[in-house]
């Protein structure tokens, strides 16, 4: 389900699932992001643990306003920096 910037809670449900990444797969379902206060380390634990993921909506709504603020400051292809 949706994960919403809640990286404590994901953290703790990995522990009680007892999730290993060199064993499991781990596949979210959309909206890692948005409405919780760890928006970036729910992102990072994903690629951290090689998850895989269709983007929700809020997902996509953080991504458009990302690549708007890039275009407003000018910075294009991989300058700048990224995720």
């Amino acid at each position: 389900g949706d994960v919403h910037g809640c990286v404590a809670e994901l953290r703790a449900l990995l522990d009680v699932v007892d999730f290993d990444d060199a064993r499991d797969n781990l596949v979210f379902v959309g909206d890692l992001v948005n409405k919780g206060p760890s928006s970036l380390a729910v992102v990072r634990l994903a690629r951290e643990l090689g998850a895989l993921g269709v983007r929700g909506n809020h997902d996509e709504r953080a991504l458009k306003h990302w690549r708007n603020w890039r275009r407003a400051l000018g910075v294009s292809g991989s300058e700048g920096g990224g995720c």
